[in-house]
């Protein structure tokens, strides 16, 4: 957990760089992704 907690702050500050006031939403995604692609589209797909 601690591992990507650490990435997740890695992809958050390259985001709020880049992003400016969207960058909430992709920071979001950004996280789904990190926790693992099949997990998102399950929960998407559900949805």
């Amino acid at each position: 957990i601690g591992k990507k907690q650490a990435i997740i702050s890695e992809e958050e500050a390259s985001e709020m760089e880049a992003g400016g006031d969207s960058k909430e939403e992709p920071r979001l995604v950004r996280k789904e992704s990190n926790k693992g692609n099949s997990t998102s589209r399950s929960g998407r797909a559900s949805t």
